[in-house]
């Protein structure tokens, strides 16, 4: 049920983004989101944060368990390998900040001074997926938005369940969803 996210993906979002603020990437994987929206952060004067752990998913809970009881993430899948090649990519854009380890205990380093203007969570599993909106959405700058990947309403398992049970905690609602490419996002109202 997988898929991967595209820059284009995240057009969307983007285009509602209407307040200053940092970009942040939460699931950067080898970089192929995170590249082309450090080169918009540039543009904009903005910084970006990439967050990844780089070495691969943590042990799966059971809310990563899907419908088939099939382990779809297990530990160690989707490594990047680590860090060096992203920094390598990046090491002529001086607004990109990159941050190693994994959700949450990361986010504890990440410091958006600016606030931020656009999230993209892409973590796949549970526990990272909603420890990684609990941290983004109140440093979300009014006019900001976060978008999040792997998203199937409904779907009772895996970043869906995680996207679903934060939605209904915060009383929210999405402001768009494109079901091709499994992303959902919320724009923060104004202040």
């Amino acid at each position: 049920m997988s898929n991967r996210a595209r820059w284009d993906h995240l057009q969307a979002p983007l285009d509602l983004v209407v307040c200053p603020g940092d970009f942040a990437e939460l699931g950067v994987w080898r970089g192929e989101t995170f590249l082309p929206m450090a080169a918009v952060a540039a543009k904009e004067k903005r910084i970006a944060h990439a967050v990844d752990s780089f070495r691969g998913m943590l042990k799966s809970t059971l809310n990563d368990i899907d419908e088939q009881g099939r382990d779809c993430y297990p530990e160690g899948a989707l490594s990047a390998g680590g860090p060096e090649a992203l920094r390598q990519a990046t090491a002529e854009m001086p607004n990109v900040r990159i941050h190693v380890g994994y959700i949450p205990q990361v986010l504890r380093k990440v410091k958006p001074e600016a606030g931020l203007a656009l999230v993209h969570i892409d973590l796949d599993q549970y526990q990272p997926t909603r420890a990684a909106m609990a941290w983004a959405w109140p440093r979300i700058n009014a006019g900001g938005v976060m978008a999040m990947h792997d998203y199937w309403p409904g779907r009772g398992c895996l970043a869906s369940k995680a996207i679903d049970e934060f939605l209904r905690d915060e009383r929210l609602t999405l402001t768009g969803r494109n079901p091709e490419s499994s992303h959902a996002w919320i724009r923060k109202g104004e202040a």
